[in-house]
């Protein structure tokens, strides 16, 4: 798979999980526009990791309550192209946040992954995105078929949609990366949680 372009005045996030019964990381990246956003690489990625834990007015995808207490979001990386030249790296500073949800021997193993849909408002294979993030839920929370139960499918859903508020809100302005070097980012519109989850196969090793 051809890797996205990071254009100037665009930055690419990497959020990070950590798994207890895991040595290595988990990972899902998102796009976004510099413009108006943090005064530096560190700013933005430490707004992107607020953004992700918040628990202001209703829970974020990465707010304790969202995850299980093996599961914890630890930190954001942030590569942007502010002038042309190389890219500037930030990492966040802020604490890792550990989630709340009991664990226990039926969370989801940690192939699973909620399908996060990149929206944008124009039509076309070119104009889609996704994300893998992890399932830090429980597996009651899935039926035997991988499909997410309606009510945790509400509430995972209304944790993605408070994450794009939030990123809105400070301002960071998601958007769509492209593979081309062409095509002008495209600004993000929803996240929308696919109701089937898939499965990374690198994380069954």
């Amino acid at each position: 798979m051809a890797e996205v372009v990071i254009p100037v005045g665009y930055g690419n996030a990497v959020i990070v999980w950590n798994n207890s019964a895991r040595a290595d990381p988990i990972t899902t990246t998102l796009g976004y526009s510099t413009a108006g956003s943090g005064i530096d690489a560190i700013a933005n990625a430490n707004a992107i990791q607020a953004a992700a834990v918040s628990i202001s007015g209703s829970p974020s995808m990465a707010a304790p309550a969202s995850m299980t207490t093996d599961f914890q979001l630890t930190s954001v990386h942030v590569y942007e192209r502010r002038v042309a030249g190389p890219l500037i790296r930030g990492d966040s500073t802020g604490a890792a946040t550990i989630g709340t949800i009991t664990a226990s021997a039926n969370t989801m193993i940690l192939s699973s992954t909620v399908r996060v849909s990149k929206r944008t408002g124009f039509v076309g294979r070119q104009f889609r995105g996704r994300m893998y993030a992890p399932f830090t839920r429980l597996e009651a929370d899935v039926s035997t078929a991988g499909v997410i139960l309606a009510s945790p499918l509400t509430t995972i859903q209304a944790t993605w949609s408070k994450f794009l508020a939030n990123l809105l809100a400070f301002p960071i302005n998601p958007v769509l990366l492209h593979t081309d070097g062409v095509t002008t980012p495209t600004p993000i519109t929803s996240f929308f949680v696919q109701t089937v989850v898939g499965t990374q196969r690198r994380r069954l090793h």
